[in-house]
């Protein structure tokens, strides 16, 4: 009987131990089951706040594609209206140089600031430029007179003259310009 006694005395202990082992997995796995629901949780809330953050980000890409939108409609706008006034100044300088050609070839003197003797429309290729006794330099057409008179009188500018007494003018040929002492009034 001993025997028996001992033998069942033997089982216990190693149930015992072995329902030990067994809670002692269960307590390890509930304690890393309970680190990584935490785990979990933590990643859930990081997750939420990306979720928020890319939410505010999506909302600035689209007030930003909605700015991006009028400054483009804008800048559409503004760059129609400037063309539409480099259109007008370029048709505008093309009936100043116009004009500017019929009056020198009636003989009008203009100021050399105002004139830019490549550019200017008319027929004859050469043009005059001459100072007066103003200090004003002005352009005309070669061997024209004072436009409102045929003589030197007190209305008509005078003219600087030259060493040999005659007047400095330049004679321009649209390509180069040289200083010629030739013009004398009447």
């Amino acid at each position: 009987m001993e025997s028996d006694s001992s033998a069942s005395h033997d089982r216990p202990e190693p149930l015992a131990r072995e329902l030990e082992a067994l809670r002692d997995q269960i307590t390890t796995l509930e304690n890393r089951v309970a680190d990584l629901e935490a785990e979990c949780r933590q990643k859930n809330d990081r997750i939420d706040s990306f979720e928020a953050e890319c939410q505010q980000k999506d909302d600035r890409i689209e007030d930003l594609e909605r700015r991006l939108t009028d400054c483009e409609s804008r800048t559409t706008a503004t760059d129609r209206a400037a063309d539409a006034a480099l259109k007008k100044a370029d048709a505008n300088k093309d009936r100043v140089r116009e004009l500017q050609g019929r009056e020198l070839e009636k003989g009008a003197h203009l100021r050399t600031e105002t004139v830019d003797p490549h550019e200017i429309q008319m027929t004859s290729d050469r043009l005059e430029k001459l100072t007066r006794d103003d200090g004003r330099t002005y352009y005309r057409v070669p061997d024209s007179s004072f436009p409102t008179t045929a003589s030197r009188s007190a209305n008509a500018p005078s003219e600087r003259t030259g060493s040999s007494g005659c007047p400095e003018t330049t004679v321009v040929h649209r390509r180069s310009i040289r200083r010629v002492e030739r013009m004398t009034w009447l």
